[in-house]
């Protein structure tokens, strides 16, 4: 009688999962089953329906600054900006910055509680133009002709 019982419920649990398989991962349960939505999806109420979560939606800032969120079905990936310097993650989760400029180790306070980097001394190039991270993350100050502040380390 176990057989029986367990094979029944072998059977519903795989005519319900071959109606619903693309959207639904449906686990056995003893007389019943249990229906989960995939990754990018999220249940509708009470009900065995999913709908896409709309990343995009829930972090417009998800890419970073140089790239465009775009929501795909159970998903989303990212249009970068690569005239201005920009590209997508290996993954198209993210884009990277790729710009190159010079690294500021210090910045100056001036009027109005702005602050600004120091000019190099005229005609001179001090240093190799690098990447913002790596600016920042090699105890510099500010990055580029605009002195954009790296953030505050730990942040």
């Amino acid at each position: 009688m176990q057989v029986t019982k367990n094979l029944k419920n072998v059977e519903i649990t795989l005519n319900f999962a071959h109606e619903l398989y693309s959207r639904y991962d449906c686990k056995n349960l003893v007389g019943s089953h249990l229906c989960v939505c995939p990754e990018g999806f999220r249940k509708v109420g009470y009900s065995d329906d999913c709908e896409d979560v709309d990343e995009c939606g829930e972090d417009a800032a998800r890419c970073g600054e140089g790239g465009r969120c775009i929501n795909t079905q159970g998903g989303f990936r990212c249009e970068c900006r690569r005239a201005a310097g920009f590209e997508p993650s290996p993954d198209g989760r993210r884009c990277l910055d790729r710009r190159l400029g010079r690294c500021h180790r210090e910045v100056l306070p001036s009027s109005f509680g702005l602050e600004r980097c120091p000019a190099s001394p005229e005609g001179e190039r001090s240093g190799a133009e690098v990447t913002k991270s790596d600016c920042c993350c090699a105890l510099g100050a500010a990055w580029g002709e605009r002195c954009e502040l790296c953030p505050a380390k730990g942040e």
